[in-house]
């Protein structure tokens, strides 16, 4: 009976306590370290998904930011690449202009020489049907127009060469004759004016 009397008292002492039975007690004390631990392992288990998911969207940025500067490298290239071909096409046009300009001079040239070639050929054949008593005093072209003015000793020689023209295979549509009549040191001789066409054989 004493030592079911000691128990007692020390049960109520102790507040931490539970009384199971008579003589006999639980102390729940012991086992606050393991519903820490339980917590910890809680806790850890909320914070994993979101570290995982932390460290899953890093990796993807970072993927992400290796592609991006792929595509920027890419993009300078094919800048600098625009670039050559910007410089090289305006070289083309450049060399494109020039050869157009020398063409255009070719062009000249050649219109010049084959100007230079009619009026020789029509003073050629102007020299070789022309009477011996007829001289000019103008000889103008104008494209394939011929403007004669000369000098005859009577109008006979101005008919002669008139005709002289018309029959000529080098000149057509021979018209616009005008004979006046004109003093000299020399005489009396006749001015005249004949227009016609060089034909380009």
């Amino acid at each position: 009976m004493i030592k079911v009397n000691l128990l007692k008292n020390m049960a109520s002492k102790d507040p931490g306590a539970t009384q199971i039975a008579e003589g006999q007690s639980i102390n729940f004390r012991e086992n606050k370290p393991m519903e820490g631990l339980t917590i910890i392992w809680k806790i850890l288990a909320l914070l994993l998904p979101l570290v995982a998911l932390y460290m899953y969207e890093q990796s993807e940025l970072n993927a992400k930011e290796k592609i991006l500067a792929i595509e920027v490298k890419k993009e300078q290239a094919e800048s600098q690449k625009i670039s050559v071909l910007r410089k090289e096409y305006r070289e083309v046009s450049g060399f494109k202009e020039e050869g157009d300009r020398l063409m255009a001079l070719i062009r000249t040239i050649s219109d010049l020489s084959k100007n230079r070639l009619d009026e020789i050929t029509a003073l050629d054949a102007l020299q070789g049907l022309t009477p011996r008593r007829v001289w000019f005093t103008s000889i103008a072209m104008e494209g394939t127009a011929l403007y004669i003015k000369g000098l005859a000793v009577n109008g006979e020689d101005v008919s002669n060469f008139v005709r002289e023209l018309t029959e000529s295979i080098f000149f057509n549509d021979v018209g616009s004759v005008k004979v006046i009549e004109t003093k000299t040191a020399n005489g009396a001789l006749k001015k005249f004016e004949v227009s016609c066409v060089l034909e380009i054989l």
